[in-house]
């Protein structure tokens, strides 16, 4: 062997051995991937996940979870708290349900009147806007103070919808009202039946 050969032969060993290295340390160099497919199977793998796969870091979801789950807890104890202290106001406000039912009665015909008196409103504010229609519908077109009827009827078809509007919030909350006694004659009785116990 000559010299030669042996330059060579160590020029082409190095050579791939540069080669080895370099691709071990690619393969070192790449990135781990973690990731869940649509059925929910989580996957390891160098190269990067399909399209369809989210990633996932294990400990981000992981508190992520567990701030969801302190967040139910303190909603759930919170809303427990509540009910008790409603429990106690209803359970201190009333002796019997006969009492709940004098006092929803008595609250529901003030509201009653209220409808009573916006049905009045809504009853005036209709027969003024029909008097301008009528009013309009004799004058002649060309008469001065059709314009200024004209302003007065659409004030007072503004006046009739607001009426209208008023008359049934009054009605939407007698309903509520309705609704919530409801409520607190039936949780009475639930409290009532747990004394007994």
């Amino acid at each position: 062997m000559t010299a030669t050969d042996t330059s060579t032969t160590y020029v082409a060993t190095s050579a791939l051995m540069l080669l080895a290295l370099l691709w071990v340390s690619a393969v070192d160099a790449g990135e781990l991937h973690r990731w869940v497919d649509e059925s929910g199977e989580v996957h390891y793998t160098d190269a990067p996940p399909p399209e369809s796969a989210r990633s996932v870091d294990p400990d981000r979801a992981q508190e992520e979870e567990d701030a969801a789950a302190r967040e139910r807890d303190e909603a759930a104890a919170a809303e427990s708290a509540e009910q008790a202290r409603r429990d106690r106001v209803l359970w201190e406000s009333y002796s019997s349900v006969a009492d709940i039912e004098r006092t929803r009665d008595r609250r529901l015909e003030a509201v009653d009147g209220e409808i009573g008196l916006a049905e009045h409103r809504v009853g005036r504010a209709r027969e003024r806007t029909e008097r301008y229609e009528r009013l309009l519908a004799d004058l002649p077109e060309d008469n001065e103070n059709r314009d200024a009827m004209q302003r007065q009827r659409a004030a007072a078809r503004e006046r009739l919808e607001r009426r209208r509007d008023e008359l049934e919030r009054i009605q939407a909350r007698r309903v509520r009202m309705e609704a919530r006694f409801a409520r607190e004659i039936e949780r009475f009785r639930e409290l009532a039946a747990d004394r007994e116990e």
